[in-house]
């Protein structure tokens, strides 16, 4: 902490407040404020050498306070590029203020202003004051990225894409830019971009090489600060979506596991956002987990929890809900998700989080609560 202020204070002429969550307020030369989180950065220069520190040290610092902000659309638009990044980044609690777009399950597009030592993300007021649309502002953003060239490095049947410096994963934004690099591949190519820093192809044809790439990507996601997702993605022309591979398929435990992970990761991200949001407004709901399970074969199931005694409660979608009596109260119920949804529709409503929340009021009515016991699954899922 001591170490980067006293780079604020050399590069920024700015001083440097320490946050009791190890961060820093910095206090701009026109006295705007700025948070700069250090977990992150403290993650990331631990194992380099002196001078990569300072580098990476410096090139936060500079990015943490940005310059002034593009005010017209000439000026805008040619800085524009997509930035793919995991939904929690930013937007968990609901209160949308970046221009975004869903792309795949837990994973976003934001529309990214870039400079020469960061990026910042276009705002709906920054539309506004630019005079265009979102449809317009994607659409620049996506050809700018485009007219990059690719940075790839090929192995076999694999193609890893390094660049540009904090974009190489929002080539899943742009996939059409990659049909030359899919046709040479050859086969049916998959993507995963475990962190927002690396994209690697591969084609599913080969099911070891297939195998390995999901494996390494899952060891990248679970170790890298800024995690993207471990799941692998389906080029299919001008779109992507998650790679459901036959059950035959080698990589098809691999991906179904990945899929649970990615949802506890940013479920648990969702919940401490609205967790602290609720506190700060004196709002009282309760925000159930997804919690992710092990079977003894390896494979993994979730389940979230609706409470009898809960009168607001928001549960995340899983493979089982679990209904538990007030204070232990009855035998819980396990229900398949798709179940709970058909038998009780009109005690659970989608709500507008992302990821997805259904909002509930308390307990099912005693004919609904039957209909539940008849479709209950053993707790937990062991088979």
């Amino acid at each position: 902490m001591d170490e980067v202020a006293g780079v604020v204070r050399a590069l920024l002429g700015a001083t440097a407040r320490p946050t009791p969550d190890f961060g820093l307020t910095i206090t701009a030369a026109d006295g705007t404020l700025v948070t700069l989180n250090l977990h992150n950065l403290y993650a990331e220069v631990q194992g380099v050498d002196a001078e990569e520190r300072e580098t990476r040290i410096r090139t936060m610092v500079m990015s943490t306070v940005p310059g002034p902000r593009p005010t017209t659309w000439d000026n805008a638009a040619p800085r524009l590029l997509p930035a793919v990044r995991a939904v929690s980044w930013g937007a968990a609690t609901g209160e949308v203020e970046l221009v975004r777009e869903p792309l795949a399950p837990f994973v976003t597009v934001l529309c990214a202003i870039d400079a020469q030592h960061g990026m910042t993300y276009a705002t709906h007021d920054d539309l506004r004051a630019w005079g265009v649309s979102e449809r317009n502002a994607r659409a620049r953003a996506e050809a700018n990225l485009s007219a990059l060239p690719l940075e790839v490095e090929r192995r076999g049947p694999t193609a890893t894409i390094h660049g540009p410096d904090g974009y190489a994963s929002s080539w899943l934004a742009a996939p059409a830019a990659l049909d030359p690099l899919v046709a040479d591949l050859g086969g049916r190519v998959v993507a995963v971009a475990p962190d927002r820093d690396q994209l690697v192809l591969v084609d599913t044809w080969d099911a070891a090489a297939t195998v390995q790439v999901l494996q390494e990507a899952m060891q990248r996601y679970r170790s890298v600060p800024r995690q993207l997702s471990p799941v692998a993605y389906l080029l299919d022309g001008h779109r992507i979506r998650p790679w459901t591979p036959p059950p035959e398929h080698p990589a098809a435990p691999v991906l179904a596991n990945a899929a649970r992970i990615l949802a506890g990761v940013e479920y648990s991200h969702q919940r401490v956002a609205l967790d602290e949001l609720f506190a700060r407004t004196r709002t009282d709901v309760y925000v159930s987990r997804c919690t992710v399970m092990a079977r003894d074969d390896g494979s993994m199931w979730t389940y979230s929890l609706w409470v009898e005694e809960v009168t607001d409660g928001l549960i995340p979608q899983a493979d089982v809900v679990l209904l538990t009596g007030a204070k232990g109260a009855g035998e819980p119920i396990a229900v398949a998700w798709d179940h709970a949804l058909r038998i009780a529709p009109n005690s659970l409503e989608r709500t507008g989080y992302d990821p997805p929340l259904w909002r509930h009021h308390g307990w099912p009515d005693p004919r609904t609560t039957t209909a539940l016991r008849q479709v209950a699954l053993p707790f937990p899922l062991d088979g």
